[in-house]
């Protein structure tokens, strides 16, 4: 173990030295002569390329590549500020693998001494050449304790049964008990998740598509909100395939392969072409509904698309994000055509990738709630019931009539049990009589189906959504003009 471990310590060793020394270089106030040569370059570097770029509204900046030994590479970017200093990020590479970055700030003086390392991190690969963890250095450009999880193992566990939810995102971080516990698993214990981006079977929540050394992480929030409020679901984790998004068509047949009737996707783009083949995969099953977030770029998306919210499936649904008020939130994406369901989703208790607890807003927690409704419902429904088109009519009573047509509809045989309907769907709860009142429904008569409330009425009726924790009705019009068309923030 110990004759392991000491060839991995010498090269960690070592590239902290060559850190050390190109990092002593750019602190260092360069200047370059006609050919473009540095007055000392670093021992065993030599220049590969420097220019000047220049950005509307970005301080000036300088870019340098140097080309140092055992195949590594050294990139440096120097912004220029008015009082003298210099923001410097130094980046090395070694075999064309990212290995270790430094934020630094230097003083005015060009004295390498004043350079100021505000953050350095290394990444340690394993035996197959992947990532295995993001280091935390210190000063020194030592290691500390500190450790960001990259592609770890999924710890053992059993499938914990429920209903089959597929969440297409950046991962999920499977360390969390609580995540690990809710993963579907075959027989074996195999989660049936996946990873689309490694090509493994490790789904962790990591998104590293903006910057190795700094990832992002968003899968864990919304996968923690789908399991606070519909804990009987096992959970299928697809992360996404961003290096090549034309195999979101493998992840949809995978999602559908894996049991899964509802696919949550917190995601999209501008591109119509990133979604050609999810849309083709989408279509061709035709039984899985795929929760859309909106997005929350704050614009009509009918008017300026994102994918793949703005396209036309019959079997998707695209979620935007309410206020407490009833009003789309603030950022959150419209689109008479393309939206289907605004949600409250504001301020929302959530935990992150790292457990800890947070009020979050926004798209992906509308989604989650609608996500976690469509699970309550196949819970619920008999098998037979499949997705409608659902519009409702704004006043209309949830009288016995309507409560038989839901029956007919989703448990034909089953006509005349109507408390077990109501049962199955609502979990038998009386609306106080407010609450009657707002939603002109007669006291003491169950609520019937939360998601799909009303039958099939036209373009221009209101759609009737419950609220994530089915307190009220909302109703919701969207062949009104506001709050979907103009500017987000004037309603």
């Amino acid at each position: 173990m110990l004759a392991l471990a000491l060839p991995a310590a010498a090269g960690q060793h070592a590239i902290a030295e060559r850190a050390q020394a190109v990092l002593r270089f750019a602190c260092a106030r360069q200047v370059f002569d006609a050919a473009g040569t540095a007055a000392s370059l670093p021992s065993g570097f030599a220049l590969a390329a420097v220019e000047a770029e220049t950005a509307p509204g970005r301080p000036p900046r300088q870019h340098i590549e140097l080309a140092g030994p055992h195949d590594t590479r050294a990139t440096i970017l120097v912004d220029a500020f008015p009082d003298g200093s210099r923001s410097i990020t130094l980046t090395l590479d070694e075999a064309g693998r990212p290995r270790l970055q430094v934020l630094a700030q230097a003083s005015g003086n060009g004295a390498g001494e004043a350079c100021a390392i505000r953050d350095a991190r290394r990444i340690d690969y394993g035996g197959t050449g992947s990532a295995e963890s993001i280091v935390l250095l210190d000063a020194e450009l030592d290691a500390t304790t500190e450790r960001i999880p990259v592609n770890p193992p999924v710890p053992d566990g059993s499938d914990p049964g429920g209903i089959t939810v597929a969440h297409v995102d950046s991962g999920v971080n499977y360390l969390l008990p609580q995540i690990a516990r809710s993963l579907a698993r075959d027989g074996a214990g195999r989660i049936l998740g996946g990873d689309f981006w490694d090509g493994d079977k490790r789904p962790f929540d990591i998104d590293t598509g903006r910057s190795p050394f700094f990832p992002l992480h968003h899968g864990t929030t919304v996968a923690s909100l789908l399991l606070k409020e519909a804990p009987q679901i096992r959970l299928v984790p697809l992360r996404y395939p961003r290096p090549d998004m034309q195999l979101m068509g493998d992840v949809v047949r995978h999602a559908d392969m894996s049991g899964a009737r509802i696919v949550a996707m917190p995601m999209g783009s501008r591109d119509p072409a990133d979604w050609t083949a999810f849309a083709d995969a989408a279509r061709a099953a035709p039984d899985v509904l795929f929760v859309v977030s909106a997005g929350n770029d704050g614009r009509d998306i009918d008017a300026d698309p994102l994918y793949p919210a703005s396209l036309r499936l019959p079997n998707m649904l695209v979620v935007t994000s309410a206020d407490d008020f009833g009003r789309i939130a603030q950022g959150s994406n419209w689109g008479v055509e393309s939206v289907d369901l605004m949600v409250p989703a504001e301020r929302i208790e959530v935990t992150d990738h790292r457990d800890d607890r947070l009020i979050d807003a926004g798209q992906r927690l509308a989604l989650g709630q609608q996500a976690q409704m469509r699970a309550d419902q196949r819970d619920t429904v008999n098998a037979g019931c499949r997705r409608k088109q659902c519009r409702g009519v704004e006043g209309q009573r949830l009288d016995r009539e309507m409560t038989e047509m839901l029956l007919e509809t989703c448990a034909p045989g089953n006509r005349h049990d109507i408390a077990g309907l109501e049962r199955g769907l609502l979990g038998a709860r009386t609306p106080t009589a407010h609450e009657a009142e707002r939603a002109s429904v007669p006291a003491g008569h169950d609520l019937a189906d939360e998601a799909c409330l009303a039958m099939e009425a036209g373009a221009d009726d209101q759609a009737v959504v419950m609220p994530f924790h089915g307190v009220r009705l909302s109703a919701i019009r969207t062949g009104i003009q506001a709050p979907f068309r103009g500017n987000a923030q004037d309603h």
